[in-house]
């Protein structure tokens, strides 16, 4: 559904498409029918199982204009989350927080896990629902420089 939804996308008005099969009748495509990945993944979810967690994620790639997903590394994994602190976000974007590559923030996150009637699992959501610190990265020249210090002594 979605790819169909993505593909019908890029018809202007007046275009038409049509489903086509040797054994069914042709049906044309409603354009004006739009479906968003998180519906397609509500219609086929039976169960959604909550938690709250709190995480240490180091900042991958963070959004500075608006209110979409930032990349995070937990681990080895990549992880998209959903900063839904206000608060800490309008500070972020407007430069009263200093956030560079590399560093973490501490923060409460709630984790949505989405299954199917099969009780597999379709998605999994993060949304920082409160940051509560920023911890910066280690440089490591200045820490090869406090080594060599303490080696010499």
């Amino acid at each position: 559904m979605q790819k169909i939804s993505q593909s019908l996308s890029y018809l202007s008005k007046g275009d038409k498409a049509k489903y086509i099969t040797p054994d069914e009748p042709e049906v044309e495509f409603n354009l004006t029918f739009n479906i968003a990945p998180e519906s397609i993944e509500d219609l086929l979810a039976k169960e959604i199982l909550t938690s709250e967690s709190e995480m240490i994620l180091r900042v991958k790639k963070p959004d500075y204009l608006g209110e979409s997903m930032w990349d995070m590394r937990h681990g080895t994994s990549i992880i998209q989350v959903r900063i839904l602190d206000k608060d800490w976000l309008d500070k972020f974007q407007n430069r009263s927080i200093d956030l560079r590559p590399g560093d973490s923030i501490r923060a409460k996150v709630q984790i949505a896990n989405k299954y199917d009637y099969d009780g597999e699992l379709i998605s999994t959501h993060h949304n920082a629902t409160e940051i509560l610190d920023v911890i910066r990265a280690v440089n490591h020249e200045q820490l090869d420089m406090l080594n060599e210090a303490d080696d010499e002594q």
